[in-house]
Formats: C-alpha cells, sequence, structure tokens
C-alpha cells in the first residue's frame, strides 16, 4: 500500500493526508497505516486499478453522473460501491448500473451485514455470495440417508 501511494506521488497525485506508516508508540509493533486521503490521481494510475484493501481513498474529478458511474466501473474489480446523494433517481439508477457485489447509498463501503450475502464481481472475491443464508448451500453437502428400521434385526 505504501508503494502504491508513492507510486501515484511520483506520478503527480497529491497526497492530502496520511500515506505513510504509523511508528507512534500505540502502533509501532505493527503493520498500521494513516487513513490516507489522495487527489489528482488518475483514474488509470495503478492506485486506481489495484484493489488495496487498506485505508486509502482517491478523490476524482468528474463532470457529471454518466463520468462518475463510468470511473466507478471502469476497474477491473467490483467488490463494494456507494453514493452519497439526496436524489433518490440517482441512488437508484447507481444501485442498478454499478458493477459492484454490493452498492450502498449515503454510506460506507464496509462490507455488509452478516446475515447478507456478500462478495463482488469482475476480479473482486470469488465468485460467490457469503455470508448470509446462502452460505450455508456453499459449505454444506447434502447428504440423502435413509434407514429402515426392521425391529426383528436388531
Amino acid at each position: 500500500m505504501l508503494d502504491r501511494v508513492e507510486q501515484a506521488r511520483r506520478r503527480g497525485a497529491t497526497i492530502l493526508t496520511g500515506g505513510h506508516r504509523m511508528t507512534d508508540p500505540e502502533h509501532r509493533d505493527g503493520f498500521y497505516m494513516a487513513p490516507t486521503l489522495i487527489e489528482d490521481a488518475s483514474a488509470n494510475d495503478e492506485i486506481s486499478k489495484t484493489e488495496l484493501f487498506g485505508p486509502i481513498a482517491c478523490l476524482y474529478r468528474v463532470k457529471n453522473f454518466a463520468e462518475a458511474l463510468a470511473v466507478a466501473n471502469d476497474s477491473p474489480y467490483g467488490l463494494t460501491a456507494c453514493i452519497h446523494t439526496r436524489n433518490l433517481h440517482r441512488a437508484v439508477q447507481f444501485t442498478q448500473k454499478v458493477q459492484a457485489g454490493v452498492a450502498v447509498v449515503n454510506a460506507g463501503t464496509y462490507g455488509s451485514e452478516p446475515h447478507m450475502p456478500f462478495g463482488g464481481v469482475k476480479q473482486s472475491g470469488n465468485g460467490w455470495r457469503e455470508p448470509g443464508t446462502e452460505a450455508l448451500d456453499l459449505y454444506s453437502d447434502l447428504k440423502d440417508i435413509y434407514i429402515s428400521i426392521d425391529p426383528d434385526a436388531l
């Protein structure tokens, strides 16, 4: 993650905050990265096309909703996506058109509820939706068992 942030900086992106390993006494013995906000990275830069799973967010300037949706969908990944809007029509359009396994309106992309299926599209996830009740099918092998009880055979 640190390498990707540094690479974005070298390519002209601005690190608004964070972008470094946390080394204070509370964090020095672990692998902690400061929450990072990046601006002016190209939508085609590696940091924009990599699924990092770290505290990194990139801000992109777009002209309108259609361009924002195109930037979001122009990723090889599609785990989660969110939109913040008061426009119900735009929210519904987003949830229907964004290429992601989870679409969120007016909240973060932190995952899903434990009782709901969760997973990505494209190169995100493994193609299955878990946990949810669907996970019971994924992690179960069904077996039919027939027992004929013959009292005389005991």
